[in-house]
């Protein structure tokens, strides 16, 4: 009976670690697709900036949404559903506002779990035959200021690197639906990273 516990545990622990190794390596290949779409982008902007319709005029967003954690003692501490604000800042557009970096900073609290985003991004602006619509796509990076509040951690603030991968889409010229997956790096060897729905309003 002892050695049909042990052994389950060791599956258990390995398939953690294979889940873990799978997920890490698929949420790296997203991020580098994206880095090279990015690029890609960029490189062929000044041939098809005519493109966009309307271009890019506000310079301020806020977004409202729900950030999921991927990892399940991460929901444990705050739920499967944490309210997000985010306030998005454009200081620059490239290539007749086709391109454009964005600073956000974000505040997303419930029970035993926080974190606030403070990243710099960049992203580009299509438009879509198939949607009728302007959407867009992007990278960024910065600090995730982080608590999270379980028996096995130190439940202190703390800030720790991360990065994301973002595709929206324009419902009008002010209103926009957002997502994105946060890569975060691991507060007290848990992994906060997760996914992020919002609509927002430019101004």
């Amino acid at each position: 009976m002892t050695l049909q516990r042990t052994g389950n545990r060791l599956f258990a622990i390995r398939r953690h670690e294979l889940t873990n190794k799978i997920r890490n390596t698929a949420v790296k290949a997203m991020l580098c697709g994206g880095m090279l779409a990015l690029a890609l982008s960029v490189t062929g902007s000044a041939a098809s900036a005519q493109t966009i319709d309307p271009p890019l005029r506000f310079d301020f967003g806020f977004r409202i949404g729900s950030y999921i954690p991927t990892e399940s003692e991460i929901r444990q501490a705050g739920g499967t559903h944490n309210l997000t604000f985010d306030i998005d800042w454009v200081p620059e557009k490239f290539f007749d506002r086709r391109g454009f970096s964005v600073v956000s900073v974000g505040y997303y609290e419930r029970d035993g779990f926080k974190m606030i985003p403070v990243t710099v991004g960049y992203m580009v602006r299509e438009s879509s035959d198939f949607l009728g619509r302007t959407y867009y796509y992007g990278v960024g990076g910065g600090l995730y200021q982080t608590r999270v509040n379980l028996p096995d951690t130190s439940a202190r603030n703390k800030w720790i690197p991360g990065g994301y991968a973002a595709v929206g889409v324009d419902l009008t010229r002010r209103i926009y639906l957002d997502l994105r997956y946060h890569y975060v790096a691991r507060y007290d060897r848990k992994f906060v990273g997760g996914t992020q729905l919002s609509a927002g309003i430019r101004f």
